[in-house]
C-alpha cells in the first residue's frame, strides 16, 4: 500500500511537472502552441541550447536560445554561406542590399601572406556587415592579378573574373536582392569590372557597385596614422597591410625577414627606359616627364624588388585595428545610404543559367 501511494505522489508531481514545461513553452513559443517548428540540440556556451523556429517565408525567420538567463533571440546570420533557406529568405524580407567580397593571392614580399588583399575585404565585408545590418556572400579569393605571376600568385583571367561575378550578381538578383556591392581588396581587379557592372546594370536594372577597400584607395580614410607619408603610395606589403595583417592574425606576418638597411623600397620605372621615365606605385600607369596619363601594362618585378614596397617595419597590431575599423565604419556608412535608394529591378530571370 505505501508503495502504491508513493508511485501515486510521484506520478502527481511528474504530471504537475510536464504542465509547468508545456506552459514554459507556450510562453517561449507563442506562434507554435508549444511545438516549435524545427528543434534542435547543440552544445552552446554554459550548456545552453538552442531551438531554431523558421515559420514560412511570409512571416518573421526566429532564432530562440533557451539558457539559464530565459529565451532570447538571436539575429541572422550574417554570412549567406551559413545561412539555411529561409534565413536566405528572412534577408531578402530584411533588405535589398547583400555584399560580395573579392580580393586576389599573391606576392606580399617575403613576410607578409599571399592572402593580404583578400583579408582586407573580408575584414571590411563581415565588420560592415554587422554594423548595417546586411548579408553578404563568402569570399571570392582569387582575382586579376597576372602581373605578380612571377611571384606565387593564383590568378584569374579577366574574362573568368567577369564571369564568376556576373553569375554571382544575377543569381543574388533572381532571388530578390535589388543593390549588389562588391566589396573589392584587390585594386587591378577594377581592371577587368567595368564591362560587367554595366552588363548586370543593363540586364537587370539592378544597382550594383564597386567599394574599393585596397589599401591604394583608402589612405584618405585614416592617413594621419601613417608614419611614412613620404613613402607613400607605399601600401603594397609595407606600413598598411603589415599593420591590417597584425590585427588580423599576427602569425601570418614574418617581419624578421625585413632587415632595417633594406628599407624603405620605392617602385622605379623598367630599366629599359630612359630616364625621363619614373614610376610612383604599383598601379598600371607609368610617369614620362612628370606626366601621369599613360597606362602601360607592366609585371610587379619590372618595377619593385621581393614584391613589395614601402616599409614593414612601420607597420603595427594597433595600428592596424584602426585602419579596419576607420574602412568597415566608412562601407557601413555607404550601405545606410544605399539602403535609401529605390530601385527598380526589370529582369529577375536569369535564363543564361538554365
Amino acid at each position: 500500500m505505501l508503495f502504491q501511494n508513493y508511485h501515486s505522489l510521484v506520478g502527481q508531481r511528474f504530471g504537475l511537472f510536464l504542465s509547468l514545461a508545456r506552459f514554459l513553452l507556450r510562453i517561449a513559443f507563442p506562434n507554435s502552441a508549444g511545438k516549435p517548428a524545427v528543434e534542435q540540440k547543440e552544445r552552446l556556451s554554459a550548456n545552453a541550447f538552442y531551438t531554431a523556429v523558421h515559420q514560412s517565408p511570409a512571416h518573421s525567420c526566429s532564432v530562440k536560445v533557451w539558457s539559464k538567463g530565459g529565451v532570447r533571440d538571436l539575429a541572422l546570420r550574417h554570412n549567406l554561406f551559413e545561412c539555411t533557406a529561409p534565413d536566405f529568405k528572412e534577408w531578402v524580407r530584411k533588405t535589398d542590399v547583400v555584399l560580395v567580397p573579392i580580393g586576389s593571392m599573391e606576392r606580399h614580399g617575403p613576410h607578409c601572406p599571399l592572402g593580404c588583399d583578400s583579408i582586407e575585404a573580408w575584414v571590411a565585408t563581415t565588420r560592415a556587415a554587422q554594423k548595417s545590418d546586411v548579408p553578404h556572400t563568402p569570399l571570392l579569393w582569387a582575382g586579376y592579378a597576372v602581373h605578380h605571376m612571377l611571384g606565387p600568385t593564383i590568378t584569374l583571367r579577366a574574362e573568368t573574373l567577369s564571369n564568376v561575378l556576373y553569375d554571382i550578381a544575377r543569381s543574388l538578383i533572381h532571388h530578390g536582392f535589388n543593390k549588389v556591392i562588391f566589396v573589392n581588396g584587390h585594386t587591378s581587379n577594377l581592371r577587368a569590372l567595368d564591362p560587367v557592372l554595366r552588363k548586370i546594370r543593363n540586364d537587370t536594372g539592378g544597382l550594383v557597385a564597386v567599394y574599393a577597400v585596397d589599401s591604394a584607395n583608402t589612405i584618405p580614410l585614416y592617413k594621419e596614422l601613417i608614419e611614412g607619408p613620404d613613402e607613400l603610395p607605399g601600401w603594397h606589403g609595407a606600413e598598411i597591410e603589415v599593420s591590417e595583417m597584425l590585427a588580423y592574425n599576427p602569425d601570418l606576418v614574418r617581419i624578421e625577414r625585413i632587415k632595417k638597411e633594406d628599407v624603405p623600397k620605392f617602385p622605379k620605372a623598367p630599366t629599359v627606359f630612359s630616364k625621363k621615365f619614373t614610376k610612383s606605385d604599383g598601379r598600371m600607369n607609368i610617369i614620362f616627364e612628370g606626366y601621369e596619363g599613360i597606362t602601360m601594362p607592366l609585371r610587379d618585378a619590372e618595377y619593385i624588388d621581393e614584391g613589395y614596397m614601402g616599409n614593414p617595419l612601420r607597420g603595427n597590431k594597433e595600428k592596424g585595428e584602426k585602419i579596419f575599423e576607420a574602412v568597415s565604419s566608412a562601407l557601413a556608412r555607404f550601405i545606410e545610404d544605399m539602403k535609401k535608394v529605390k530601385v527598380e529591378v526589370t529582369n529577375r530571370e536569369f535564363t543564361e543559367a538554365l
